[in-house]
C-alpha cells in the first residue's frame, strides 16, 4: 500500500488512522449519496496539535514564515493526487485537514485551516466536483457547497444545516462500532462508551432542533469502525455484526422503529451470517474465543465521552 493512503492525523501525540478504517458502512445514506464518495489517496494533515513520528512537537504555527511556505507547498501536495486521479472520482471528494499561518494573513489556526481548506474546495470545484469534509472544516468557515461529515456529535450537524451544508452524520458516541457493546468485562478490548445493539437501533440521524428546512440538509448518516483496536477479520465481525444490521434498519426506516419487532426478524438474519461464516457478537456475549482479558482497554462513561465532543467543538459554540 502507497505510505500516503497509511496517512494519519494526530491530536497531541494520539495516532489516529484516517485511511485503514475497515468499514465505513456503504449503503447507509438513504438518500442522494448512496455510495458515491471516495478518499484520495495523499498525506492527511491536521493543523492542531500535531507531534513528528518521533514523538517530538511539530513545527508550531509560531514559526510564520516557516508554516506560511509549508502551507502553501502542502496545497501542492494535495492538489498532485487529485490531478492524477480525478478522471475515477465521483462527484464528491473527502479529505482531512493543513498546517500554519501569520505570512499568510490569518489570526489563528481556525483561519489557517479554512483557507487551506479553500483552496483545495477551489480546485476540486473548478473540475466539476465537490468537497466533502469532517466537521473540523466549520472551524473558521467551510467552502461554499461543501458537504459536511459530522462525527464531533450532533452540533456539527445543527451548524452546518443551518449555514446551508449538506450534512452525512455519524455521530462519535453513537455510531462508532469500534466502541463496546455492553459493560461486561468480558468485551474485547473496550474503548469509548457503550454502543449496544438498542443504542444502535434507536439512532436518529436528524437533531430534533432542526427546522424541516434544515432537515433536508442531512443526506444521511454512516457508521464507523477504526481498526486500531481491531487485530484480526474475525474481531472486525464481532464488532461489526449484528449492530450494522440495526445501523442499517435504522437509517432505512423512519423514526420510531419496534426493537422487539427488529429482534425477532434479526434471529432469522443471523443464521444467515452463520452460513457466510460471519462471526458476529451473540445476544448474550462473546463467546470464549471472542474474548481478550490481556487488554484492558480504555472504556469510558457516555457522560465523560460527551464532555470530550464537548471540549473539541467548542470552537464553533457561540
Amino acid at each position: 500500500m502507497d505510505s500516503t493512503i497509511k496517512s494519519s492525523f494526530r491530536k497531541g501525540c494520539n495516532v489516529w488512522p484516517v485511511r485503514v478504517s475497515a468499514l465505513a458502512a456503504g449503503a447507509v445514506c438513504p438518500h442522494r449519496l448512496g455510495s458515491g464518495h471516495r478518499e484520495l489517496p495523499g498525506p492527511a494533515l491536521h493543523a492542531r496539535g500535531s507531534c513528528r513520528g518521533d514523538g517530538r512537537p511539530a513545527p508550531s504555527a509560531d514559526r510564520s514564515g516557516t508554516v506560511g511556505r509549508a502551507a502553501r507547498g502542502d496545497q501542492e501536495i494535495l492538489r498532485r493526487p487529485y490531478k492524477e486521479h480525478l478522471p475515477a472520482v465521483p462527484r464528491l471528494s473527502r479529505l482531512g485537514g493543513p498546517a500554519g499561518f501569520r505570512e499568510l494573513g490569518l489570526r489563528d489556526e481556525d483561519e489557517l485551516q479554512s483557507w487551506f481548506i479553500h483552496q483545495i474546495s477551489a480546485h476540486v470545484t473548478a473540475r466539476g466536483r465537490r468537497l466533502l469534509g469532517w466537521d473540523e472544516i466549520l472551524e473558521g468557515g467551510p467552502p461554499p457547497g461543501a458537504t459536511v461529515v459530522s462525527w464531533r456529535g450532533t452540533y456539527p450537524t445543527v451548524v452546518a444545516t443551518r449555514a446551508g451544508h449538506d450534512v452525512v452524520t455519524c455521530p462519535f458516541t453513537e455510531t462508532y462500532l469500534d466502541f463496546r457493546q455492553s459493560e461486561h468485562p468480558d468485551e474485547p478490548v473496550p474503548i469509548g462508551n457503550v454502543i449496544s445493539l438498542r443504542d444502535i437501533y434507536g439512532f436518529e440521524p436528524t437533531p430534533p432542533e432542526l427546522t424541516e428546512t434544515e432537515a433536508r440538509h442531512v443526506l444521511g448518516a454512516q457508521a464507523n469502525l477504526w481498526t486500531e483496536h481491531i487485530d484480526s477479520p474475525r474481531a472486525l465481525d464481532y464488532m461489526a455484526f449484528p449492530r450494522l444490521s440495526a445501523f442499517a434498519e435504522a437509517v432505512w426506516s423512519p423514526p420510531g422503529g419496534d426493537f422487539d419487532d427488529f429482534r425477532a426478524r434479526l434471529h432469522h438474519h443471523e443464521q444467515r451470517l452463520t452460513a457466510m461464516g460471519v462471526e458476529y457478537r451473540k445476544e448474550n456475549g462473546p463467546e470464549p474465543w471472542q474474548t481478550r482479558p490481556d487488554v484492558r482497554g480504555w472504556p469510558k462513561s457516555r457522560a465523560d465521552a460527551e464532555a470530550e465532543v464537548a471540549a473539541w467543538t467548542s470552537n464553533i459554540r457561540p
